[in-house]
């Protein structure tokens, strides 16, 4: 990524320039053979490529499935609203909440779009994504499940765990704590469930 983002322009602040670097470089992460350089936050961000490629870079490329199908160059009018709709559908499936809509990003404001990568950018590098995990047995039988979780920073993190579920469900612990290139899942990390006769 260029340092122009940082050099300050009469358009943009050198704040502002930061965020487009941090777009860029995030969009570079799931396309690794393209360049793109993004030189303002309304027309070229309207395709809403770069906003899908900040997801994926976070939550992960195949993660998110409202994002398949999305079109990578849009063509006309429609592929701009399908693409918006794609992402919004996104937004929703990661539970990110945003205050904009459809036609946001279908006549995005500068102002707007500023704010709302803003908000991309201080909510993404702390998100935690959710998910249910489904437990699927013959009555009677022990189901277990594991979650594996990775440390990529070099400090130790904890995720302090709170299971929202039925009573037969349990976990021995409500902190896990992984240090430097150390994976999980151990048998700690483990959830078990046993189903009861009369469910």
């Amino acid at each position: 990524v260029q340092d122009f983002y940082v050099s300050g322009s009469n358009l943009i602040s050198m704040n502002e320039g930061d965020i487009l670097k941090w777009m860029e470089v995030n969009f570079e992460k799931t396309h690794p053979l393209q360049q793109k350089r993004i030189g303002n936050f309304d027309k070229d961000l309207k395709d809403c490529v770069v906003f899908a490629s900040i997801l994926q870079s976070y939550v992960g490329t195949e993660s998110i499935k409202a994002l398949n199908g999305l079109k990578p160059m849009c063509q006309n009018e429609d592929d701009y609203k399908f693409n918006a709709q794609k992402f919004i559908a996104a937004l929703k499936e990661i539970q990110l909440p945003t205050f904009l809509g459809l036609n946001d990003f279908l006549s995005p404001s500068a102002r707007e779009m500023v704010l709302f990568c803003l908000q991309l950018y201080l909510t993404l590098p702390n998100y935690l994504s959710k998910e249910t995990i489904e437990f699927q047995c013959v009555l009677g039988d022990v189901c277990v499940k594991s979650i594996e979780l990775t440390n990529p920073r070099d400090k130790a993190i904890s995720y302090w765990v709170r299971l929202e579920a039925h009573s037969d469900f349990s976990i021995q612990e409500d902190v896990v704590r992984i240090c430097l290139l150390y994976t999980s899942p151990s048998p700690r990390d483990r959830q078990k469930s046993r189903m009861p006769s009369s469910a």
